[in-house]
C-alpha cells in the first residue's frame, strides 16, 4: 500500500457547473397520463386530488374513479364543465417542450422535502470516476497480447463470460478477490461530491427518442446498407434539468492514501476528465460525420450531432474546465469509458462483440442504438469549470 502523500490536506472544492445538454436523473416513478398528469397545450400538471375533490365534489367521486378504472381522462370534462386551468388542480405545472405527449412520463430525482430537481452526487462521482479511471484501465490492458482471454472465462457449462470486475481491475481498485471488499479502502472514497439540487423553474418536460440502426436495402447503392432512423415506438417522456449550478466536494486527505490515480487538486480532475471525454467524442464526431457524408442518417439530425461533438472537443482542449457526461441515455461508451474497443483489434472486438449483442445483430456497430433528445441533441453533458 503506498503511504500517504503529506503535502496533499483536505480541501473544499466548488465548480461552477453548467448542462450542455439537459439531464435525466430518474426518481424511478413513472407517471400515467390522465390519472397522474394531465396535459394541455404546450403544459404538463401534475394531478392533485385534494384540489380536484374540492372542485368537483365529494357526489362526484363515483365518477371520478370509474373513469379510472375505464382508463379515461376526466381533463376534458373538467375544462368544460367547470373551466378549470392546470393550475387550478394540479400540484406542480411544468412547460412541455417535446412538442407531443405520451402516455407515461418519467420523473426527475428530487429532494423530498423541497420537491427541487436533484442531481445526486453519487451520479456525479460516478460519471467523473469512469472518466478518470479509464485511462488507466486502457494502460494496464493495453500491453496484454489476448484481450478475449484477459476478459473472459468459460463457466460450468462451457459457456464464455465476462470476467467480474474484482478478477479484472483488483489490483488497479485495491479489491481482493477473496476478501470482502471494504468500502472504506476504494481507491475513489478520498473524493466526497455533495448532491447538487436545482430550482424548479429549470425543470421541464421534454422526450428521449431512440436513434437506431438498421440494414436496408438502398436502391439506388443496389446493395444493403446500414441506416440510422428514429424508432418512434420507444420515444419516452421524461423530466429534464437544464441549469446553471454547483458542484462541491472535497478531497478527503485521511483517505488519500488509497487514491493511485494521481488526483490531488481541481486541476488534475479536469485534465483526467476532458482526456476521456475527448476520445470518446473524437470516436463519435468520425463514426457520425462518415454516417453523414454517407447518407446514412437524416441530414438534420446528423447534422446536429455532429455540430455538438465539435463543441464538445473544442471545450475540452480547456485548462479551466472540463466535459462530462451524466444522464439517463448516455449510453455504454460513456458509462464503461469504452475502455474495451479501445485496446481491442479487430479481430478481437469482433469476438467481444458477440458476447455483447443479441444474435443476428454481430455485424452491426456496436452500440447500435443512441438517446436523443426531441430537439436531436445527445443528452447529458456538464461542463465544470474553476
Amino acid at each position: 500500500m503506498q503511504t500517504m502523500n503529506k503535502e496533499i490536506k483536505s480541501q473544499a472544492i466548488v465548480f461552477n457547473a453548467k448542462t450542455l445538454s439537459p439531464v435525466h436523473v430518474g426518481s424511478g416513478e413513472t407517471l400515467q397520463k390522465g390519472i397522474d398528469f394531465f396535459a394541455d397545450g404546450n403544459k404538463i400538471g401534475k394531478v392533485d386530488p385534494k384540489k380536484i375533490l374540492n372542485v368537483i365534489g365529494e357526489d362526484k367521486i363515483q365518477w371520478w374513479t370509474s373513469k379510472i378504472e375505464n382508463g379515461e381522462s376526466i381533463w376534458e370534462d373538467l375544462k368544460k364543465n367547470y373551466r378549470v386551468k392546470l393550475e387550478d388542480i394540479c400540484k406542480e405545472v411544468l412547460p412541455n417542450n417535446a412538442g407531443i405527449i405520451k402516455q407515461q412520463l418519467k420523473e426527475q430525482f428530487r429532494n423530498q422535502l423541497t420537491k427541487n430537481p436533484v442531481l445526486p452526487g453519487s451520479s456525479i462521482k460516478g460519471a467523473l470516476r469512469t472518466a478518470i479511471v479509464s485511462p488507466d484501465i486502457i494502460k494496464k490492458f493495453k500491453s496484454k497480447q489476448d484481450i478475449f482471454r484477459a476478459v473472459t472465462f468459460m463457466d460450468k457449462q462451457r459457456k464464455i463470460k465476462f470476467q467480474k470486475e474484482d478478477k479484472l481491475f483488483g489490483d488497479l481498485l485495491k479489491i481482493n478477490p477473496r476478501q470482502y471488499f471494504n468500502p472504506q479502502n476504494d481507491i475513489f472514497k478520498f473524493i466526497k461530491i455533495a448532491d447538487a439540487e436545482i430550482p424548479k423553474e429549470n425543470l421541464f418536460a421534454g422526450m428521449f427518442q431512440t436513434l437506431n440502426m438498421y440494414k436496408e436495402y438502398d436502391r439506388f447503392e443496389r446493395e444493403e446498407v446500414f441506416k440510422w432512423k428514429i424508432k418512434n415506438q420507444l420515444s419516452t417522456l421524461i423530466e429534464l434539468v437544464d441549469a446553471e449550478f454547483e458542484i462541491k466536494m472535497v478531497i478527503d486527505e485521511r483517505f488519500y492514501e488509497y487514491n493511485r490515480l494521481g488526483i490531488k487538486d481541481k486541476e488534475d480532475i479536469i485534465t483526467h476528465t476532458n482526456k476521456h471525454t475527448k476520445r470518446i467524442a473524437k470516436e463519435e464526431l468520425e463514426a457520425f460525420r462518415g454516417d453523414l457524408n454517407d447518407r446514412c442518417i437524416n441530414e438534420e439530425i446528423g447534422e446536429t450531432i455532429v455540430e455538438q461533438y465539435e463543441e464538445i472537443i473544442e471545450l475540452c482542449k480547456s485548462n479551466n474546465a472540463a466535459v462530462f457526461r451524466m444522464s439517463s441515455g448516455s449510453g455504454w461508451d460513456y458509462m464503461t469509458g469504452g475502455w474495451l474497443k479501445e485496446i481491442s483489434s479487430n479481430n478481437e472486438w469482433g469476438k467481444i462483440k458477440k458476447l455483447l449483442t443479441r444474435r443476428g445483430y454481430e455485424e452491426f456497430p456496436y452500440p447500435k442504438t443512441r438517446r436523443l433528445l426531441h430537439d436531436y441533441r445527445l443528452p447529458g453533458f456538464v461542463k465544470i469549470g474553476i
